[in-house]
C-alpha cells in the first residue's frame, strides 16, 4: 500500500529546510515495529536581485534645474516565495554647483550582499563672465583691442569669445575685429559660448575723451608803433580751447601774464616765437600751437 508523508520545516527566499516523514504503524495483531522514513530537503536561497533599468548618467541643458531622483526597482525575477523585489530611494550628493550624484543601495537580507547603482547628473552651466577692467578711456582717434580684456568664466566652462557692437549679441552685430576706434563713448558686448552651447554676455564701455585743441601755427606782423597792445590769440589759426597758457619758450623776457595785451614795445625788431599750450584733461596729450610774431622795425624817414 502507500502512506502520505507528514511535512514539516520552513523555507522562504533565503532558503530553509523541509522535512517529510512517512510512517506505517504496526498492524493490529502483528508483532513488528512501525515502519518509518524521513527525507530532509534543503532549500537553497533564491538568486540575488539586481536593479531594473537603472538610469544612465545624464547631462541636463543650460540653466535647467536638477531633476528629483526616482525610487529604483530591484528584482531577482523570481515568483512567489522565492521572489525578492521592491524599490529603494536614492541619496543625493552635491559634488559641485554643476554636478550631483544619485546613489541607490539595496542590501539582500538573506546573505548581506549589496547592490548599488550610481548616476551622475551634470549641468551644462551658462558662462559667468566678469570683465576686468569694466571700462577704459581712450583719446579720440585712438584704438583699443577688446581681446586684451581679462574675461574669465567663473564656472570654468572654457567659452569662446566674440565681440559685438551691442546687446543682445548675435551674428548681425558681430565686429569684424576686436580692435575698435569709436569717435564717441560706446558700449560693446562680449559674448561667451561654451562647448555645451551655453552662452552669456558682458558689456564693456569705451569712453572717448575729446583731445584739447590749441589751434594751428600762426604768424603775423606787428608794427613798432603798435607793439604795446598785442593780442596773441589774434595770431592763432583754427579753433582752440581758451583755457590754455602762453609760454615764452625762447626766454625773450616778454611778459605773457595777459596774453590779450602783450607789450613788445622796446624789444628789438625780429621774429618772436611763442607757444600756446592747452593741458591734458585726462588721457589725451596736451595740445600745443606755435605763433610767430614778427616785430617790424621803426620806420625812419629822411
Amino acid at each position: 500500500g502507500s502512506v502520505r508523508a507528514v511535512q514539516s520545516g520552513f523555507f522562504d527566499a533565503c532558503g530553509g529546510t523541509i522535512i517529510y516523514d512517512w510512517e506505517i504503524p504496526s498492524p493490529v495483531g502483528r508483532n513488528f515495529p512501525p515502519i518509518t522514513h524521513q527525507q530532509v530537503v534543503t532549500v537553497l536561497p533564491a538568486s540575488d536581485p539586481i536593479f531594473v533599468n537603472p538610469p544612465p548618467d545624464l547631462t541636463i541643458g543650460c540653466g535647467a534645474p536638477f531633476p528629483n531622483p526616482i525610487d529604483l526597482t530591484y528584482s531577482n525575477s523570481e515568483a512567489g516565495t522565492c521572489g525578492i523585489s521592491g524599490s529603494v530611494p536614492a541619496t543625493v550628493t552635491v559634488l559641485s554647483p554643476t554636478v550631483q550624484q544619485f546613489d541607490w543601495i539595496f542590501v539582500n537580507p538573506c546573505n548581506g550582499a549589496t547592490i548599488t547603482h550610481t548616476q551622475t547628473i551634470t549641468s551644462s552651466p551658462d558662462p559667468d563672465l566678469p570683465v576686468a577692467p569694466t571700462f577704459v578711456t581712450i583719446c579720440q582717434g585712438e584704438s583699443f583691442d577688446l581681446s586684451t580684456l581679462l574675461v574669465q568664466d567663473l564656472n570654468g566652462t572654457n567659452p569662446t569669445y566674440t565681440y559685438h557692437s551691442g546687446s543682445p549679441a548675435g551674428p548681425f552685430n558681430q565686429l569684424p575685429s576686436p580692435v575698435v576706434s569709436p569717435t564717441v563713448s560706446t558700449i560693446y558686448t562680449i559674448l561667451g559660448v561654451n562647448p555645451f552651447g551655453c552662452s552669456n554676455e558682458v558689456n564693456f564701455e569705451v569712453f572717448v575723451e575729446v583731445p584739447p585743441s590749441a589751434g594751428f601755427l600762426g604768424t603775423g606782423n606787428v608794427c613798432f608803433n603798435l607793439s604795446s597792445n598785442v593780442n596773441l590769440f589774434d595770431f592763432l589759426n583754427g579753433s582752440f580751447d581758451p583755457t590754455g597758457q602762453w609760454q615764452d619758450i625762447n626766454s625773450y623776457g616778454v611778459n605773457l601774464s595777459d596774453p590779450f595785451n602783450v607789450d613788445l614795445f622796446g624789444f628789438p625788431a625780429g621774429t618772436y616765437t611763442f607757444a600756446y599750450v592747452v593741458p591734458s584733461a585726462g588721457v589725451c596729450p596736451a595740445a600745443m600751437a606755435m605763433v610767430e610774431v614778427v616785430l617790424l622795425p621803426e620806420m625812419e624817414v629822411d
